[in-house]
């Protein structure tokens, strides 16, 4: 790299990521999804990437270093779905010595009720403080056990004529003289350690492995990446815990674990990734990263001009919760499972839609972990959802939740065990206004799940229609397709009334008698979807790292975020973060600060005068704290 300021003082920045899969099993896919462009896009990955593309650093004479490096270079960073494209490091590896490491056995022989040494065996200790380490706990158990032995006989107690029975006793005190037990613990203790004992033999270290050599390769592995930072900031960590290279509990052992913080919706929308990738390389079939490598502003500055254009709605905070992921900017996507973002709990007040239990027993409630439900809403469905959510809403008023039928439901338990109590006591009249009450909540409920299947079926042909405007919408954006622009356009008009009055017809329907409950939870999920929309913003590290993962992925490959301070409209600086890159066209380092670029365009602070073409910086701009 050649920065012309010290990047090594900045502060470094924990990179966030959540989901974990191996890149093979990708390839293990029907072959009825062969050409999905999210299949051909792992093939071309796996061979293909920006950290896989380095060269290797680990010393040869080192072989363990080697194995480790190797399984860096091959650890999981990619999780690719319908769904959502997610670029993470989440890789656990340890990293020992244990070739060093000598294990001696059989230092004692125990035969014919008697202890003593085996010489052979304590001959091969070649190194002499390990001799003097074991030589006295040897001594000293073979005369304890001797004793021990002659105590036995002379007493009548049981004799044993293994080690490892004298082991398994002493921990069973149950039969034992009150005199005997501590002895015999202490015997027990004394033979583990000797039957367990191992040294290293440090006398060579030529293949000795050392925390620093572990730094090296990993430094190597991550330098000019996204997720560099996290590994800076773990050097000047004092907990072991936090740092990347950790002290492992083994001697002379240690282990790689990339931890981060948890987000909420912290991947990029396989949809919006696609259409950035064909922004970008100008197709979502062939991927020719070199049209990103070779043209680093240009393609900052391509990406940043159509996420202005197509997401002008994308929202970031520099107040933003920390845990809230790069997805969330688009849209509330953790309502599709009914999660509060700022405890990562399930809530009725974030509940739009419904949700499969993974307990199928529906009368057990639910609990507040995420993980214990699923949603109904397939992949296809949840990338509809984040890119236009009220929409979505209004073409499938089936899906959501319905409050009215889960208080119908806890009605008909609570009538369930009032008949009982009842019935206990006699009071045959309330029993039978109970058991008419609980015919009518049933009834409510079928009904409401008949209103639910008329309002699916009234919207089967606008859902198709909306699936063709999409289809249209992205032939009109494709630079081949501009002599059929003018029709393309019609179309879309015609097809989007048509979906419009389909909609109307919902709504007429929602306005008659029979469905003035479905319609009350109908409002009610509008009202919760409006709110999160309203709430529904990133943080200025989530907004770098929409870019910085998406350039990495396809071809930038020297490109990482930096932490640091910056006042943008008053006197009092912020922490925020940018972008650092290399461009190989002009063969330098740049920093953008993406934030800045992003607030140019808001509505409520738009820089006329800002373009990004000269906000690419070799140095440091005044201002900037690092």
């Amino acid at each position: 790299m050649k920065f012309k300021f010290n990047f090594k003082k900045k502060l470094p920045l924990l990179i966030g990521s959540s989901v974990l899969a191996t890149s093979a099993p990708l390839l293990a896919v029907s072959c009825l999804y062969e050409n999905n462009t999210t299949v051909l896009y792992a093939k071309k990955f796996i061979n293909n990437n920006g950290l896989i593309v380095k060269q290797k650093v680990a010393d040869p004479k080192k072989p363990a270093l080697v194995n480790f490096e190797n399984a860096l270079f091959n650890s999981n960073l990619l999780t690719y779905t319908f769904s959502g494209f997610d670029y993470s490091i989440k890789s656990k590896i340890d990293i020992n010595n244990e070739h060093l490491n000598h294990h001696v056995k059989n230092l004692f022989v125990f035969e014919n009720h008697l202890f003593s040494k085996n010489q052979t065996a304590l001959d091969s200790i070649t190194i002499s403080e390990q001799r003097q380490k074991i030589e006295p706990l040897l001594d000293k158990l073979i005369t304890l056990g001797n004793e021990l032995i002659q105590e036995q006989k002379s007493q009548n107690l049981i004799v044993f004529n293994t080690a490892e029975k004298i082991v398994s006793w002493s921990e069973n005190t149950s039969d034992k003289k009150p005199s005997l037990p501590e002895k015999y613990k202490e015997l027990s203790s004394l033979i583990s350690q000797v039957k367990n004992f191992s040294y290293y033999d440090l006398s060579d270290l030529t293949s000795y492995v050392t925390k620093q050599d572990v730094e090296n390769v990993v430094n190597n592995f991550l330098k000019d990446t996204p997720f560099y930072s996290k590994y800076l900031q773990s050097l000047s960590s004092t907990d072991n815990n936090d740092k990347v290279v950790a002290d492992a509990i083994a001697e002379h052992a240690y282990v790689f674990n990339f931890r981060v913080l948890l987000k909420i919706g912290d991947y990029i929308p396989s949809k919006d990734f696609q259409s950035f990738q064909n922004e970008l390389l100008g197709s979502n079939v062939e991927f020719n990263f070199d049209k990103v490598e070779n043209s680093a502003k240009e393609s900052i500055v391509k990406l940043f001009n159509f996420i202005k254009r197509t997401f002008p709605t994308y929202r970031v905070s520099p107040t933003a919760s920390p845990r809230r992921g790069i997805a969330t900017g688009f849209a509330p996507e953790y309502v599709i499972k009914g999660v509060n973002p700022n405890t990562n709990t399930l809530s009725d007040d974030y509940r739009v839609f419904e949700v499969n239990k993974v307990n199928s027993d529906k009368q057990t409630a639910l609990s507040d972990n995420p993980d214990t439900v699923t949603s109904v809403l397939t992949s296809e469905q949840a990338s509809s959802f984040i890119n236009s959510p009220k929409l979505f809403l209004e073409l499938h008023p089936d899906l959501i939740y319905l409050p009215s039928i889960t208080t119908n439901l806890n009605r008909i338990s609570a009538a369930e065990r009032n008949i009982k109590l009842n019935q206990e006591s006699g009071n045959d009249a309330r029993v039978e206004k109970l058991r008419k009450d609980i015919v009518k909540y049933r009834k409510d409920n079928d009904d409401l799940n008949n209103q639910r299947s008329i309002l699916k079926s009234m919207l089967i042909s606008a859902n198709e229609k909306y699936a063709k405007v999409q289809e249209l919408t992205n032939k009109l954006n494709d630079p081949e397709q501009a002599s059929k622009k003018a029709e393309y356009e019609a179309d879309i008009q015609s097809l989007n009334q048509e979906i419009k009055d389909q909609l109307q017809l919902v709504q007429n329907k929602l306005n008659e008698p029979e469905f003035s409950t479905y319609k009350a939870d109908y409002q009610k999920a509008f009202e919760i979807l409006n709110e999160q929309i309203e709430e529904t913003t990133t943080n200025i590290e989530s907004l770098n790292e929409l870019y910085a993962k998406t350039l990495f992925a396809n071809g930038l490959y020297k490109i990482q975020l930096i932490k640091g301070r910056y006042a943008y409209s008053n006197n009092n600086k912020i922490d925020t973060v940018w972008l650092e890159f290399y461009d190989a066209k002009s063969d330098k380092w740049y920093m953008l600060d993406i934030y800045k670029a992003y607030l140019s365009y808001q509505p409520s602070s738009v820089d006329a005068s800002y373009n990004i073409e000269n906000n690419f910086m070799e140095t440091l701009p005044a201002g900037y704290e690092s």
